[in-house]
């Protein structure tokens, strides 16, 4: 029972060499502290350089497709013209029927011309920038949707390896209690070198599990917040 202090000590000290890394309570599964896995998802989907990305394009392709919807305009232009005189006529050339002009007043109005290449290449040239708005956005969904199977993947992989972390805690826990039990048997004489021997590799062992399920967990912890785009100490911080 004397060692039962120890054993508490001991797990407190290597929560807290986890939380000094991580910024979280890591001997809570972060499945109830973290938001539910569609936020995360949907979260990952709106911070990450590809969905911004690629909605970027989509909204340069949704402009040009309304550009292509206008390009009608391009043949309607607008005139104005002012000029100043005496009253006496323009005639131009000699016959009676030449058109005749006042030389001062203005005149305005508006030129339509209808190319018959604009007549047949309008529709097609709207369709072909609509298809390729509508394969643009496909693109945004298929990238997220992309997004999402990371974050479904690396977050059971974050909590499996919270639980291994966990495990292997508890086992280097177990195995320095009886270290020191054995210890104190091999200086009472109650144990052979051998035994204690054996003892110390299984502490040795226990500790290295220990040291490498704390290394996996803090690198796809880290990996984890690229994903999301924000920490996840953030997204467990209480209001």
């Amino acid at each position: 029972m004397r060692f039962l202090p120890i054993a508490f000590g001991l797990l407190f000290l290597l929560s807290l060499a986890t939380k000094a890394q991580t910024g979280i309570d890591s001997s809570i599964s972060l499945a109830f502290q973290l938001p539910s896995l569609d936020s995360l998802m949907e979260l990952a989907v709106r911070n990450h350089p590809a969905t911004q990305l690629n909605q970027a394009m989509a909204d340069a392709t949704y402009e040009k497709w309304k550009v292509q919807k206008r390009s009608w305009s391009t043949n309607v232009a607008g005139f104005y013209n002012y000029s100043l005189g005496n009253q006496s006529l323009l005639i131009s050339g000699t016959a009676q029927s030449d058109i005749t002009n006042i030389a001062n007043g203005y005149r305005y109005g508006v030129n339509v011309t209808l190319p018959l290449a604009e007549l047949v290449q309008r529709g097609p040239r709207v369709k072909a920038a609509k298809a390729e708005y509508d394969a643009s956005l496909y693109k945004v969904e298929d990238v997220a949707n992309v997004i999402r199977r990371q974050v479904v993947e690396e977050y059971y992989n974050l909590l499996a390896a919270q639980e291994l972390m966990l495990i292997k805690t508890k086992a280097y826990e177990s195995a320095k209690i009886n270290e020191r039990m054995s210890q104190q048997a091999y200086r009472d004489g109650s144990i052979a070198v051998l035994e204690y021997t054996r003892v110390l590799e299984m502490t040795g062992t226990a500790e290295s599990e220990y040291v490498l399920a704390r290394r996996d967990f803090n690198t796809i912890y880290k990996q984890f917040e690229v994903l999301l785009g924000t920490t996840i100490q953030s997204l467990t911080a209480k209001p």
